[in-house]
């Protein structure tokens, strides 16, 4: 019964942030760490640390997501072969995340050294 709840209530929330952005929400699992969606790899410019155009809508998705789901944070966690570069992609995730309305004092952004040069969105779970 609870588990149906907790479905429910996470399928609402992502018709939610489908609506007012106009983007749909990238692939996501649940781990313990709660939500996290994988950026798709065309969300920056090769060597970019800007979003693209469509990687600006999906996490304006994400952050309507996490509203509507009543998050208590949302952690950016970017890897790459360039630390610095993945900081400031976790920063400019960070900063598209607030503009999506996401309250700035519950996201945290970090960005190191690592394979795969990826950016996952982790929507904390209440």
């Amino acid at each position: 019964q609870r588990q149906r709840a907790i479905r429910e209530r996470g399928a609402r929330a992502r018709e939610e942030a489908d609506l007012p952005t106009g983007g749909t929400l990238p692939t996501a699992k649940r781990d313990s760490r709660g939500e996290v969606f994988a950026l798709p790899k065309d969300s920056f410019g090769s060597g970019k640390a800007a979003l693209s155009g469509g990687g600006d809508t999906t996490v304006k998705t994400v952050a309507a997501y996490a509203q509507a789901s009543s998050s208590p944070a949302v952690k950016v966690e970017a890897t790459g072969s360039d630390a610095k570069l993945a900081q400031r992609r976790a920063d400019a995730v960070r900063d598209a995340l607030v503009a999506g309305g996401f309250p700035a004092g519950k996201v945290q952004a970090t960005g190191r050294r690592g394979k795969g040069g990826r950016v996952d969105v982790v929507v904390q779970s209440k």
